[in-house]
């Protein structure tokens, strides 16, 4: 064979003629992989070569890979109404087989924002909070405050204070449903 890699697919039996014209086997090259993706014509303009992609396997829940986008198909796909865009994906992950449904997101705008994980915002009543928390004398106290949620992302949430905290002011960072429970007690 002119490549290394795994053999997929033996297109031959043992005794059959070999036509020079035939293939004989499907060998896959893994020192180099690659994920196609569709990406839809509404955010086509947000997406150039070179752009960092998180991927993720259906198979592996939890596991992420890190690639960057390699080449911009010029077509569009009839349905869905998408373009491929190729991602070479980094390292060597030995978990990643020929044909595997991946999942990507495209990294496309890099703005650093105040964000807090999910389980630090609670809503009340039409309003979003999330906590102060003060240790005095080994017991804690914690002070909803009120915010604005802004985007999410991967487990986070931005949000925006509708009051100033000083900056070394601690906050709960989980369990704000629980601490709100139990303030209504």
């Amino acid at each position: 064979s002119p490549i290394n890699g795994t053999v997929e697919k033996v297109e031959v039996q043992t005794g059959e003629y070999a036509d020079p014209q035939k293939s004989l086997f499907r060998i896959v090259n893994t020192n180099h992989l690659f994920a196609d993706f569709l990406v839809f014509e509404k955010d086509l303009g947000k997406v150039r070569a070179g752009q960092e992609v998180t991927v993720s396997a259906e198979s592996a829940p939890g596991l992420t890979f890190r690639a960057r986008i390699y080449s911009i198909g010029k077509m569009f796909e009839s349905s869905p109404k998408a373009v491929h865009v190729r991602a070479h994906i980094e390292g060597k992950p030995s978990n990643l087989i020929s044909g595997m449904y991946l999942r990507g997101k495209i990294k496309t705008e890099n703005e650093s924002v105040a964000a807090l994980p999910d389980e630090a915002i609670v809503d009340e009543g039409g309003e979003s909070f999330i906590f102060t928390t003060k240790s005095e004398k080994g017991k804690w106290s914690f002070t909803p405050v009120r915010v604005t949620k802004g985007r999410t992302d991967n487990g986070f949430v931005e949000v925006k204070l509708k009051t100033a905290l000083l900056p070394a002011t601690l906050l709960a960072l989980d369990n704000a449903y629980y601490l709100m429970s139990e303030m209504k007690k």
